[in-house]
């Protein structure tokens, strides 16, 4: 049984940029046939390695490395708002989680009740309930599609903001150790090992 003892990972750069579409793919090479490793929503900030033709290598916030199409970033104003549930409207559709600015909720037309401020919190054990029947997708972060680990990060992410790493062994090794059943408390996850 595992505890959470998240620390905070934060990325500070001068090459910060922005995901300007709804979602956006990492890639393990720079190449659509490449496999899916992990993904952002709009908003989301990266920091820019390199910069190659159509594809750039990035480090998300939680560390992932890998590549996103050029198209899929760009600059971006600071986000004071995080979408509370997917929002559709003329000008797209926009992720559970996605961030935004001033500027992109007038710009957007994007109605305050799909909006929370950054800093409010929400218990993650309720709001994993409304995601019942969301499809699996291998690599995914998004209500489009999540995988396990995927799924578990955004939900920490959006509810306490919290930044912690992608995948779930990395996600158990982030972790303490809770000594048993009888010892775990509400939210605690629960990691298999392979035998």
């Amino acid at each position: 049984m595992i505890s959470f003892n998240f620390k905070y990972y934060f990325l500070i750069s001068l090459n910060m940029k922005v995901i300007i579409n709804s979602v956006a793919d990492i890639r393990k090479e720079p190449k659509f046939e490449s496999e899916r490793i992990s993904q952002l929503v709009y908003g989301e900030k990266v920091d820019i390695l390199k910069k190659l033709d159509e594809y750039i290598l990035i480090k998300s916030e939680d560390g992932v490395e890998g590549y996103v199409k050029s198209a899929n970033i760009d600059d971006g104003d600071e986000r004071f708002y995080k979408l509370n549930d997917r929002y559709r409207n003329k000008f797209g559709v926009f992720s559970f989680g996605s961030y935004f600015s001033e500027e992109d909720v007038k710009d957007f037309k994007i109605p305050k009740k799909f909006l929370s401020i950054l800093d409010k919190k929400f218990d993650y054990v309720k709001l994993s309930k409304k995601f019942i029947g969301t499809p699996y997708l291998w690599g995914g972060t998004s209500d489009f599609g999540f995988d396990c680990s995927g799924f578990v990060q955004r939900l920490f992410k959006f509810s306490n903001n919290m930044i912690i790493p992608r995948n779930s062994v990395e996600q158990m090794n982030f972790t303490k150790n809770v000594n048993g059943f009888s010892n775990a408390k509400k939210g605690d996850l629960v990691f298999l090992r392979d035998t």
